[in-house]
């Protein structure tokens, strides 16, 4: 039984306005960000107005879907808030650009102000909203310089991961960063809470005549502190990073991936796709040490030892690695006779995939077909740890709607961001668009906690552990668990600070003291927890 859409609001405004990032946290409140030009209707009362040429806006949606606040983004020039990332105390991080029209430019996010530079003609923002939506900080975190910001990355010490495109010369404080003229670099930078530069590093390096696939690179962190960098890149020759060289390409561009660990040493290099132009849409971790990777490839593409095939149009597939090792270990495709994407990933911390995107025609996922009732219709489906394809749920309207955004919030409940044309159905909820029958506008929902009943089979049995109390240099030691298993230790607030293969000692060094509680998962899903201090 598929969940079901418990609310949707529009984002209601002519021309139209799509969400560009989404996040959501414990409380299930969701966070969305997008661009605006003429005045934006978010909810009763809640107009904005361009206070320049383009402007963004990061919205909060409490659990009912009701608008708990509005902050602005705004310049002279083209704003843009490009990721979100939600904290444990109900506080959003965000990443934007400004458009630099004649420098030095002033932008205001809410009550905040800061003048922007740079060398080339976008500046990179970086700020931080408290639970109420005020700024607490706005920083330029490379004044004056040409690296560009992609995404954004937190830990779950508060430590900021910043990745993006370098050209020329950028410095982070006392670090500095250089390609030649005529070359593009990826970063990836590691800041403090107080946003001091702690480390930053380079690579992947590519003519300036290939930079193409440098503009849609992800980024995912893990609580402490490993960086994934997921992009698409040309089938090659690409530089290295630090020690780690990508495999070879398979055609003219193809999903990649490289690991950093905490202390900004390269530990791992994967790519995969076909002959034809693949891209990477999106990444996310889960609670079991696993990555997923949502794909969109033309005909067949394969990662690892898995082959996928579709039928010769664009199909979507999601991809699952060892975060540790980076081998794969599961594919599936997202196939259709018309058309075929998946764009978003969300995972929780049992290990189940979730995955959101759009199909027209015929949909088939795993061993699952299901029919679109219009043109294009927006779905979101559920992918067990294994692989096997669980829930399936979809907009029902009479014309195009797409998901591309997703995120999973610890009650069980899931954000979907996306994009409708005329008139969407979402169950049995209704949106119209402001621009008319033949207009598109972008949406937020929601959809209800996955129903009980389908974790049932794999309740968590106990899990004996010794020594209780453990001290922060020591290790938990554990019983003989089936191969394959993976742990997950989770702190108060259900954070996930360490992943790894289960043995008969798990080592927690750097675990500040505190309650916890460890979750053993078997390949098969059976599950074992158990709490435990560190002191």
């Amino acid at each position: 039984m598929a969940p079901r859409w418990t609310w949707a609001n529009s984002l209601a405004s002519v021309p139209a306005v799509l969400p560009q990032a989404l996040a959501a946290d414990a409380a299930g409140n969701t966070y969305v960000s997008g661009t605006f030009t003429a005045p934006l209707t978010l909810g009763a009362g809640a107009v904005l107005t361009s206070q320049g040429g383009t402007d963004s806006f990061v919205a909060k949606y409490g659990p009912d879907g009701a608008l708990r606040w509005t902050c602005q983004l705004a310049g002279p020039g083209t704003e843009r808030i490009a990721r979100l990332v939600a904290d444990q105390a109900g506080g959003v991080y965000l990443l934007g650009t400004s458009n630099l029209v004649g420098q030095p430019n002033t932008v205001r996010l809410g009550a905040s102000a800061l003048t922007a530079t740079g060398s080339g003609n976008t500046a990179t923002l970086l700020a931080r909203l408290d639970a109420q939506g005020q700024p607490q900080w706005l920083r330029q975190p490379n004044p004056g310089s040409g690296a560009v910001g992609a995404d954004l990355g937190v830990d779950a010490a508060g430590n900021l991961y910043l990745t993006g495109v370098l050209t020329g010369t950028a410095t982070f404080g006392a670090l500095t960063l250089a390609v030649p003229s005529i070359s593009f670099d990826r970063y990836l930078v590691k800041l403090d809470p107080q946003g001091a530069a702690v480390w930053a590093r380079q690579g992947g390096r590519v003519p300036n005549s290939n930079g193409l696939a440098f503009y849609n690179q992800k980024l995912v962190v893990s609580a402490d502190g490993d960086a994934y960098l997921v992009f698409y890149a040309n089938a090659g020759p690409n530089g290295a990073f630090g020690s780690v060289t990508l495999p070879p390409g398979a055609g003219d561009f193809d999903e990649a991936v490289v690991k950093y660990d905490g202390q900004g040493a390269a530990q791992w290099a994967q790519q995969g796709g076909g002959p034809g132009f693949d891209r990477v849409l999106d990444a996310a971790l889960d609670g079991t040490g696993r990555l997923g990777l949502v794909c969109q490839f033309p005909g067949t593409a394969t990662f690892g030892a898995q082959v996928l095939a579709g039928p010769g149009t664009q199909s979507g597939a999601l991809v699952v690695l060892d975060a540790a090792t980076g081998a794969v270990q599961w594919g599936r495709a997202f196939t259709s006779p018309g058309a075929a994407q998946l764009s978003g990933v969300a995972a929780d911390p049992q290990g189940t995939w979730y995955v959101a995107g759009y199909f027209d025609g015929t949909g088939t996922l795993g061993d699952r077909s299901f029919a679109s009732t219009g043109g294009n219709d927006a779905v979101v489906a559920s992918v067990s740890a294994q692989g096997a394809v669980g829930w399936v749920q979809q907009s029902t309207g009479p014309n195009n709607e797409s998901a591309f955004l997703l995120r999973f919030t610890s009650p069980g409940r899931l954000a979907v961001g996306g994009t409708f044309t005329g008139t969407a159905q979402l169950g049995n909820l209704a949106l119209t668009s402001q621009g008319g029958a033949a207009a598109a506008d972008g949406f937020v929902a929601q959809l209800a906690s996955t129903p009980l009943a389908s974790r049932a089979a794999h309740a968590a049995g106990p899990l004996a552990l010794y020594p209780n109390p453990v001290a922060t240099t020591g290790a938990l030691g554990l019983p003989v668990l089936p191969a394959g298993t993976r742990l997950a230790v989770r702190d108060a607030l259900g954070r996930t600070v360490r992943t790894g293969p289960a043995a008969a000692s798990f080592p927690l060094a750097g675990v500040a003291p505190g309650l916890y509680q460890v979750q053993a998962t078997a390949p098969n899903g059976q599950l074992w927890a158990a709490k435990f201090i560190v002191e």
